[in-house]
């Protein structure tokens, strides 16, 4: 992820948005600490959440999750810190589906809190926080008896 961090919030403050992050975190399963980090020019919140309860949705690979929640002009920018690398094949699927669900959980609590006049918007277009390598399409296959189309 870079410097333009993972979700940019507009019209809600960095500690409503850490609040709802929090919220969603501890109703799935994790223990969440939220650590004020002053070092900065700008202060910003740091968000440490652990898996401390059984949830089939989570794997392995997002039993630690990290975010920081910084403060920018009209809203706050979430930079998602770690895991960083994309998960294991195995895991993906899950993975995926479980981000979808706390996306679309931010975008629905911002969009209701602020009765619509807050915004989200996601710095990929796939809204996946890790490295995300593209995957090479996979070929199709003649069905069975098919003769392949010639190229000539």
């Amino acid at each position: 992820m870079d410097e333009d961090g993972w979700l940019r919030v507009r019209g809600v403050g960095r500690e409503r948005v850490t609040r709802y992050l929090g919220e969603f975190l501890t109703g799935a399963g994790y223990t969440v600490e939220d650590q004020q980090d002053g070092g900065s020019e700008v202060s910003r919140s740091v968000i440490q959440a652990t898996l401390t309860k059984a949830n089939p949705a989570v794997v392995p690979f997002l039993v630690q999750i990290r975010l920081s929640v910084s403060p920018t002009a009209g809203g706050a920018l979430i930079t998602w810190e770690s895991p960083r690398s994309a998960p294991p094949e195995a895991e993906r699927p899950r993975a995926i589906r479980f981000l979808h669900e706390f996306l679309t959980h931010v975008e629905r609590i911002i969009a209701t809190e602020s009765r619509g006049t807050a915004k989200v918007t996601r710095s990929t277009p796939h809204g996946l926080p890790f490295d995300e390598t593209p995957r090479p399409p996979v070929p199709a296959s003649p069905a069975a008896g098919e003769v392949p189309p010639s190229t000539g």
